[in-house]
């Protein structure tokens, strides 16, 4: 049995239509009506799915496919009948699979005439038989004229041209069309937000968009609710087409969008609720604050010096995280010559690298992409690393990994206070592997600085800290696994 059997079984029991490969990539089915399905299955490495082809791929065409061109044939499996397109460009192998209508062995029908046909590598069909009919082997070309035999009882069909096949229809993403001027001009609602002092934006489809305005949120004064459409066709003008993408296959995505005439960027949160698109964004200043302006003891100021080791910045959402981070980067490449390299979600604060060279990787919230960004970063062996929102607890043991080995990790992580992330840390993984976690913990950290905002009795907002060194006592208890989050009085 073929390993591609177990995704088509599957794709004939949804009644999928076509299955998409790809390599680093889950399997995805397309449904009816043109949504999208995701397997649970882990992702399927290149060499892996270039296996998969190799399995089931005809011996004529395997040369054509190897020199990476696209090759197209038949594939039956049971009583259901699919058309499989595989190319292998550069290197990265894609599958698309497509299920021939009405299951079973499709009839043979010849398909019209047409003129001669091109070379099987570009995916044409050279036995004259249109997609979704079963392609006998053409037959061998007569050496000379046959010699003439008596009219049979009834007609001989003549063979018609053979045809250029068509490429079977593959499951595309949809280009972003340009738009003159969108529906919501979303520039104007985001000079607004800043305008006001906001710190937030908040659109949903159907209702009036939301400001957060020294944390409280409120309706943004003079605006009006936009629908879906509206949304969707004012987005299309701020994403890339790799955002874009993203945005289509994986239902969110993040990216940065500079505002000059504000001197301020937006980390714009973009993602897609069932049907609708939704959108979060947060206004970044330009100029990173000094450690003054931001509140840092002398110890926290210092974090970006330590030679080596793991030091988390944690706390709620919006609390400043990224802003420490930024900072401490900042100081860092003021200081002292040396390689740094942060990999965000959002590049929020652009740092001038001043004595050292500094690499800003942007990964758009995508897991598998802020793995493999840190895999490149700790390859060239940077004198500091930064990750802002680690994603998983895959990337935090990568981390953990790193720090262990010598280099000095700088990451933030969601959590109300210092021991409650540690704690949460360790519960990511299964029981048996905690006690390694524990003590990769209690080796490696040096630091947890917890951020939370409190509100001024003149307005706004001022930045507090918790901050935890470790020591050898913390250690012990990390190591232990006694250490615990406690509840503050009532």
């Amino acid at each position: 049995m073929a390993r591609i059997d177990q995704y088509l079984i599957q794709m004939a029991q949804q009644e999928a239509s076509a299955l998409l490969l790809n390599a680093n990539t889950k399997p995805v089915f397309e449904l009816p009506a043109g949504h999208r399905a995701q397997l649970a299955s882990g992702d399927l490495e290149g060499p892996t799915l270039d296996g998969v082809v190799k399995e089931i791929l005809p011996e004529d065409l395997k040369t054509t496919y190897l020199r990476g061109d696209t090759v197209t044939f038949s594939y039956t499996l049971g009583d259901d009948a699919f058309v499989v397109r595989a190319s292998r460009a550069n290197g990265n192998p894609r599958v698309v699979a497509i299920r021939k209508p009405g299951g079973g062995m499709a009839r043979l029908e010849p398909a019209p005439p047409r003129p001669a046909p091109r070379a099987d590598s570009t995916g044409t069909n050279p036995t004259g038989f249109a997609l979704g009919t079963e392609v006998p082997a053409p037959p061998a070309a007569p050496a000379a004229p046959p010699p003439a035999v008596p009219a049979p009882s009834r007609p001989v069909p003549t063979m018609p041209t053979p045809p250029t096949m068509p490429t079977p229809p593959s499951p595309v993403i949809p280009t972003i069309k340009p738009v003159a001027r969108p529906v919501a001009n979303l520039e104007d609602l985001f000079q607004k937000v800043v305008d006001v002092g906001g710190s937030d934006l908040y659109l949903n489809p159907g209702e009036i968009p939301l400001v957060r305005l020294h944390g409280r949120v409120e309706q943004l004064e003079g605006a009006a609710a936009l629908s879906g459409a509206d949304l969707e066709q004012a987005l299309k003008t701020l994403l890339s087409p790799k955002h874009w993408t993203m945005l289509h296959e994986h239902h969110a995505t993040t990216f940065s969008h500079p505002m000059p005439s504000r001197d301020c960027n937006l980390r714009v949160d973009a993602m897609r609720d069932g049907r609708d698109l939704a959108m979060a964004m947060r206004v970044m200043p330009k100029s990173i604050p000094s450690p003054d302006m931001l509140g840092f003891s002398e110890a926290i100021s210092r974090l970006w010096d330590v030679k080596r080791g793991l030091v988390l910045l944690t706390g709620p959402l919006g609390s400043g995280r990224t802003t420490t981070l930024a900072s401490l980067f900042s100081l860092a490449a003021a200081s002292q010559p040396g390689y740094l390299v942060t990999v965000e979600d959002s590049i929020s604060f652009h740092i001038p690298p001043r004595q050292a060279v500094l690499r800003q990787r942007e990964v758009g919230g995508d897991g598998l992409a802020q793995r493999r960004a840190i895999q490149a970063a700790l390859r060239q062996a940077p004198d500091i690393l930064g990750v802002d929102e680690v994603q998983d607890a895959e990337t935090f043991l990568m981390l953990l990994e790193a720090a262990n080995a010598g280099s000095l990790v700088i990451a933030t992580l969601q959590g109300a206070s210092a021991i409650s992330v540690l704690q949460h840390t360790v519960d990511m993984y299964p029981e048996e592997r905690q006690g390694l976690v524990r003590a990769m913990l209690a080796n490696s950290l040096r630091a947890v600085v917890s951020h939370s905002l409190l509100r001024r009795k003149d307005g706004g907002q001022v930045v507090a800290f918790e901050s935890l060194f470790n020591t050898p006592a913390i250690a012990s208890l990390i190591r232990a696994g006694t250490f615990k989050a406690t509840s503050p009085p009532p």
